[in-house]
């Protein structure tokens, strides 16, 4: 596998999450974050805000990369052991690995830190979406 593909699957990861939290459901994950358009405007002046938020961007885009490498490990091995087509590697086994390896721990949202439901389905849908994209580049790229 070649490594830019990774670095490709992170900038698909990142420019989906500001399209997913942004114009897409980001007036709904605000809402649902308790973010006010007053704590909004105080963090876009606020410099150490700002850091922390390309930080956060930062490992939130490393991540996403280690995440399709694991990724591209099943879809490789769905190909090789079990005969799958590309398509069904590339769409499957992001869908599986979602509901195997995203969907038991993000619960933990709902269950645990009193997140509503609607929260949980934007975050964990995101994850999905994302998977199957980054599994669609790495099988067709």
């Amino acid at each position: 596998m070649n490594n830019l593909l990774f670095l490709a699957c992170g900038v698909i990861s990142t420019v989906l999450g500001m399209i997913w939290f942004g114009p897409l459901f980001g007036k709904q994950y605000r809402k649902y974050c308790g973010v006010t358009p007053e704590m909004e405007r105080a963090i876009r002046n606020d410099p150490k805000a700002k850091t922390q938020m390309m930080k956060s961007a930062a490992i939130a885009f490393v991540a996403s990369v280690f995440m399709a490498y694991m990724l591209s490990g099943l879809i490789e091995t769905g190909q090789i052991f079990y005969h799958v087509s590309n398509l069904a590697a590339a769409v499957a086994v992001p869908i599986f690995m979602w509901f195997g390896f995203v969907v038991p721990p993000t619960l933990g949202m709902v269950l645990w830190e009193n997140k509503k439901w609607g929260h949980w389905f934007l975050v964990a849908s995101f994850w999905l979406v994302y998977m199957v994209l980054a599994g669609c580049l790495i099988v067709y790229a």
